[in-house]
């Protein structure tokens, strides 16, 4: 049977945190059979590979998350960073390598990212049969999850704001997926591409990360894994403009208190996504309508529903997502704890 790479590279919000830390979490095992998840680019999420492809220092959060800060440093770890790799892999010789990042399918776009990321992946790709492994949703659920997350880090801008600023050049690029495989099959012609829906993945056991491990082979083993619990962090309307307004205050509260607020609105109010004003969304996502026809007829048999959208669901007025007394008062136990 011929050795496998699966590259999982995304897209981003579709579940790729749990695929990570399960794989972390059961690396002993997997590498008892046969499957390794490599640690040299990064211990759970391999968030070293999309600054590798860069080719050059880039200030923001994922440089700083590798410790990358100067020019200097990114030299350094540009000289690092393979070698650790082929430390790593050196004299192995498995059935399976397994590398994931959800970056990949946003800053691997242009022919240097592709040719320094087969650079880097040399000691895991050759030789072996590559599986690259891809998940889609609906243009305007992923917009409005990645809102979430850039409130989370400090994002003021409304949600209307934030997608209409989506609408052109290569921020529109990011979400559509004929451009992002049509990339991708040009750079590994010799793959094979799954191609996965992954609005079919909220009834599984384990959602996204069940459907994984069958496109992986490694359902087989799944009674003999450890599984985390599933959460759901996404944030309801109240939720995300209470996070907004709070990302807005100059002088900031003080960090204990913030912090507190912070895990209050994110983990212990009800969870539900911030709604977009439904003119704004339906633009935005019929942008994509005729791309997302070729994605659909290409991967998915022409069944177009993969990529469709229930509208209903943003036609509705939002729904009340104010806190209850006692949510309150939790929070306000939570920072009395502090003084």
């Amino acid at each position: 049977m011929d050795k496998l790479t699966t590259l999982h590279i995304g897209t981003t919000k579709t579940g790729s945190t749990s695929i990570q830390d399960f794989l972390a979490q059961n690396r002993d095992f997997l590498n008892s059979k046969g499957v390794v998840f490599p640690k040299a680019l990064g211990t759970a999420n391999h968030n070293s590979i999309p600054v590798y492809v860069q080719g050059k220092f880039v200030e923001g959060r994922l440089h700083a998350r590798q410790n990358v800060k100067t020019e200097e440093d990114y030299e350094a770890f540009k000289n690092r960073l393979p070698e650790a790799l082929k430390s790593e892999v050196a004299g192995l010789d498995p059935d399976h390598y397994i590398i994931s990042n959800e970056h990949m399918h946003s800053r691997c776009f242009k022919p240097g990212h592709f040719r320094r990321l087969k650079t880097l992946l040399e000691p895991v790709l050759t030789g072996r049969k590559v599986q690259i492994v891809v998940y889609l949703r609906p243009q305007i659920g992923h917009v409005v999850s990645l809102y979430s997350t850039m409130l989370r880090n400090g994002f003021i801008t409304t949600i209307d704001e934030f997608i209409e600023s989506k609408m052109s050049g290569r921020a529109h690029d990011y979400f559509n997926f004929r451009v992002l495989l049509k990339l991708w099959s040009k750079a590994f012609p010799e793959a094979t591409f799954v191609v996965r829906p992954f609005a079919d993945m909220g009834g599984l056991e384990h959602g996204v990360l069940s459907d994984f491990l069958e496109v992986t082979d490694l359902a087989q083993y799944s009674d003999q894994m450890v599984f985390k619990p599933r959460q759901n962090e996404s944030m309801g309307p109240w939720s995300a403009e209470a996070l907004r307004q709070l990302n807005l205050l100059d002088p900031k509260l003080a960090p204990d208190v913030d912090r507190a607020a912070r895990r209050w609105l994110r983990y212990e109010l009800p969870s539900g996504r911030p709604q977009p004003s439904i003119d704004v969304a339906r633009a935005f996502q019929d942008s994509y309508a005729k791309d997302n026809r070729i994605v659909c007829k290409k991967y998915f048999n022409g069944n177009s529903a993969p990529l469709g959208v229930d509208w209903s669901k943003y036609e509705a007025p939002p729904q009340s997502y104010e806190p209850k007394p006692e949510q309150l008062i939790a929070l306000l136990q939570q920072i009395s704890k502090k003084h």
